[in-house]
């Protein structure tokens, strides 16, 4: 994964408001009660990338955890990262149990384990 990286122009993103919104909001008064108020309707309608310095990798379903990878776990296509976590984890913490220490005499630095 990459982070993202603006640029601090304040044009990153692009913003979009409900059709009549100067029939809403006809005053620069009436505009900033709303936005003071939390009742502006405003979406984040997409990344402007002139705004960005570097564009990071997407942060969705395709990058967190793919059907694929879900499934390796046996997990449905609905699966989130968390349920993927907590997989894994109960099959680490599930089969140490299983693992029972190798020889070895060290000379070489490394300490193994058997799976039984």
């Amino acid at each position: 994964m990459q982070d993202a990286v603006m640029k601090g122009t304040g044009n990153s993103r692009f913003l979009k408001s409900v059709s009549g919104f100067l029939a809403l909001y006809p005053t620069y008064e009436a505009f900033a009660d709303a936005l003071v108020s939390g009742t502006l309707p405003v979406d984040l309608n997409g990344v402007n990338e002139e705004g960005w310095a570097e564009l990071g990798t997407p942060l969705d379903k395709a990058s967190l955890l793919t059907d694929a990878t879900a499934a390796l776990a046996g997990l449905g296509d609905e699966a989130t990262p968390n349920e993927m976590f907590a997989a894994l984890a109960g099959r680490t913490l599930a089969g140490t149990t299983d693992l029972t220490a190798g020889t070895s005499d060290l000379s070489n630095g490394v300490v193994y384990l058997v799976y039984k």
